[in-house]
């Protein structure tokens, strides 16, 4: 049964409104959402950062609160909203709500807030449908909405019948670390440019924490690569926490527990500098900027698709062998 559903919120939208599907090449947009606990809670943010590509200026930063989301019921827990990942070419803000507890990690659900709608209206938020695991991190890719599911080694891609109407959830690769005991706690992905995944994660081992780590994962070949691992508690890679890629590749951290905004080097994971802004503390992080691109590059089938089956931009679906969770919604009301 096809359900439209949108979800009635309390607005604290800026009286300034920026208009943010038509930048100039030198912004970038960081967008953030807060978790229980945290000042940010259930509030969607959008910094703009001015004058990116001016190499030695000091970065600026316009804030803006698109919307308050703190009266859905059951979306602000101990870990969620989170899973942001924003769609350029449409202006959807995907992001999730999971029951986030270590023991009792039920499968999230996923919404959709329209960037270029009117952010106070109830419309501008709507409820897409039921995921089959908990996603607690999230990136958009080739048309489609990506995430590791809390505390697994297994990548899944979410496929949509139209923008913002959920089609199938299936698993693009099992055990992408190599190592079956390793699971991944988040943290955060992002892809570049290219259509690369990168990882910030936790690895577990046994309900134990034993590295923070950052790595790549190719969607082409399916092999994961770290760039840093150490201890989750010290050394610069402790502070990897939610990623985003900014123009010219250029890779963001926000770091949960300060709040601070970094650039990293992707050689070695490290801070490249001190911080370049320092928000609210969020519990996700999604970007978008003028040359985003990230929709174009085609990763090819995944296991147990046909091999004639690939990620396009078309409206075709990618196939799994595996038992994908399928719903519709529609966007009409």
């Amino acid at each position: 049964t096809s359900t439209s559903t949108s979800v009635s919120t309390s607005s604290s939208s800026s009286s300034t409104r920026t208009v943010l599907n038509s930048l100039p090449c030198s912004e970038f947009v960081l967008f953030g959402i807060g978790a229980s606990g945290m000042a940010s809670a259930g509030v969607l943010v959008a910094s703009v950062l001015r004058d990116e590509a001016m190499p030695g200026s000091p970065p600026e930063f316009d804030n803006i609160i698109l919307r308050n989301l703190s009266g859905v019921a059951g979306l602000v827990s101990e870990s969620s909203p989170n899973g942001l990942a924003f769609d350029a070419t449409n202006n959807l803000l995907y992001f999730t709500s999971f029951t986030a507890t270590v023991s009792n990690r039920t499968p999230s659900v996923l919404y959709s807030f329209n960037v270029s709608a009117d952010w106070g209206s109830p419309a501008a938020v709507r409820l897409i449908g039921p995921l089959a695991q908990p996603a607690s991190n999230g990136a958009f890719f080739a048309g489609r909405y990506w995430y590791v599911p809390q505390r697994s080694n297994q990548l899944r891609v979410v496929n949509f019948s139209a923008p913002g109407v959920l089609d199938q959830d299936v698993v693009y690769a099992e055990n992408i670390t190599g190592d079956a005991s390793e699971l991944l706690d988040f943290g955060d992905i992002d892809f570049d440019s290219n259509g690369l995944l990168y990882l910030s994660a936790t690895v577990v081992v046994g309900g134990a924490p034993v590295s923070r780590e950052l790595a790549t994962f190719s969607l082409s070949d399916l092999q994961y690569r770290v760039i840093v691992s150490g201890s989750p508690t010290a050394g610069p890679q402790s502070s990897l926490s939610q990623i985003a890629f900014g123009s010219g590749n250029v890779l963001y951290n926000h770091d949960t527990a300060t709040g601070e905004l970094f650039i990293v080097d992707k050689s070695t994971g490290a801070p490249d500098g001190g911080a370049i802004l320092v928000t609210d503390r969020y519990a996700d992080v999604a970007s978008t900027y003028c040359t985003d691109s990230r929709s174009d590059p085609n990763p090819g089938p995944g296991p147990g698709d046909d091999e004639t089956t690939t990620l396009s931009t078309s409206s075709s679906t990618l196939t799994s062998s595996s038992t994908s969770t399928s719903t519709s919604t529609s966007t009409s009301t």
